[in-house]
């Protein structure tokens, strides 16, 4: 998801020599530490349920709800996403950013319908 091209710049170029040079950005490229909050809350919002189920960890058992820190985790990688969607820095949004935020929701709704199932 985050390899995609997020980010590009009109083509620019060099009419004389039939050059034409555009620019594409992934997500990773110049996203720094918010990059690095996505990957991080996706990773957990993924890892969590899966270590319950081939039961090799449980979040329960250490006194925090498993749909609290699945919903947690979606949603600091929602909001990281949201927040790149909403900055792009002069650039054009390309198609792997909507498939990121649409990922991103999709997410997002998951963790909350487990989190209101354990309540």
């Amino acid at each position: 998801m985050v390899a995609f091209p997020w980010i590009g710049t009109p083509d620019f170029g060099l009419s004389a020599l039939g050059v034409n040079v555009g620019v594409n950005f992934t997500f990773l490229d110049y996203s720094g530490g918010l990059g690095f909050l996505v990957i991080l809350g996706s990773v957990v919002a993924i890892a969590v349920p899966l270590l319950r189920m081939f039961e090799i960890f449980d979040v329960s058992d250490q006194g925090a709800p498993e749909g609290l820190v699945v919903l947690v985790a979606a949603g600091v990688a929602g909001v990281g996403v949201l927040i790149r969607v909403l900055s792009t820095g002069g650039g054009t949004r390309k198609w792997g950013m909507w498939i990121g935020l649409i990922a991103a929701i999709a997410a997002v709704a998951g963790a909350f319908m487990k989190f209101q199932e354990e309540r």
